[in-house]
């Protein structure tokens, strides 16, 4: 049961991780580059963090476990209304002012509700394991350490294997299916090898 847990809160981490530089990644060229608007996607990812730990400790402490659990079922699917992960088309920040808020707003947008979302895994997984009364309960530090090891993985996975290998439009697409894209089998047709550069 603790491996559950554990594989649960490495996924978790891994793909908070690679959802920040990706998402970044593709909203950087739009609003200039500047050291600002990396600051900016951050302050947005620290925010949406909190928000999800805010959600994990009130729906702990007020809920029932049973309509905790049912809370959060549905709490899972509402990333399904954005992804796949992605600038829509005809996002483009104004012209002449300063990026800061629009670059707020194409974060909460397009990527908001699903590193919201994943924000809530740990801390959630944690109470509940605690509440499991499993003889490992009482030490959460493998819980912590899987989180961490997945986390690791992907900030180091995303420049040397994810952003090298796959064009910024596939990327959104694999965020949405974990598979290739639904068009094609290599991405040749949909034009995501086009868009690379």
């Amino acid at each position: 049961m603790t491996a559950l847990f554990a594989l649960t809160l490495f996924v978790s981490g891994a793909l908070l991780f690679l959802v920040q530089p990706m998402f970044a990644r593709m909203v950087l060229p739009l609003a200039g580059g500047a050291p600002a608007v990396w600051n900016t996607v951050m302050v947005c990812y620290q925010l949406l963090l909190l928000a999800g730990y805010l959600y994990a400790h009130a729906t702990s402490r007020w809920l029932a476990p049973k309509h905790q659990l049912r809370l959060h079922l549905a709490v899972l699917l509402l990333p399904v209304i954005v992804l796949p992960i992605g600038v829509r088309s005809g996002w483009v920040p104004p012209a002449g002012a300063n990026p800061a808020w629009w670059v707020m707003v194409i974060v909460l947008v397009s990527a908001g509700l699903p590193f919201f979302v994943v924000s809530t895994t740990s801390p959630l997984v944690q109470v509940w394991f605690a509440r499991a009364r499993h003889d490992a309960a009482a030490n959460p530090y493998a819980l912590y350490a899987a989180s961490n090891a997945g986390s690791l993985l992907a900030l180091l996975a995303y420049p040397l294997l994810v952003e090298p290998r796959l064009a910024l439009p596939a990327q959104g697409r694999r965020g949405r299916w974990g598979t290739r894209c639904s068009c094609c089998s290599c991405c040749s047709r949909c034009g995501a090898h086009r868009d690379r550069g």
